[in-house]
């Protein structure tokens, strides 16, 4: 059954000349990101990357709920550190 979703989204850009210009640039969580200009600059390209980025993880029908996870210290079974993997094996036993 098909997943309608919506996508809406907001992004400021701006444009740099060269690689070492962008390559200089800081990494932060400002609001503008950097973009390498170019003469065959694809602006779909960079639409559709940005709304595969906005898509969930996981889509489900408003009807569906979420699968059920076990706690990691239950499955560890206890006092321990649990196994990172532990859950995964539970998961995987409830499949057969």
């Amino acid at each position: 059954m098909a997943v309608s979703l919506g996508l809406e989204g907001e992004a400021h850009y701006y444009f740099v000349r060269t690689e070492q210009e962008l390559a200089r640039i800081p990494v932060d969580e400002s609001l503008e990101e950097p973009l390498l200009g170019s003469t065959r600059f694809d602006l779909f390209e960079l639409l559709e990357d940005e709304a595969i980025l906005a898509l969930p993880i996981s889509p489900r029908h408003d009807c569906c709920s979420e699968p059920a996870m076990p706690a990691l210290e239950d499955v560890a079974g206890g006092g321990g550190q649990p196994h990172p993997f532990a859950a995964l094996a539970q998961l995987k036993s409830r499949r057969q």
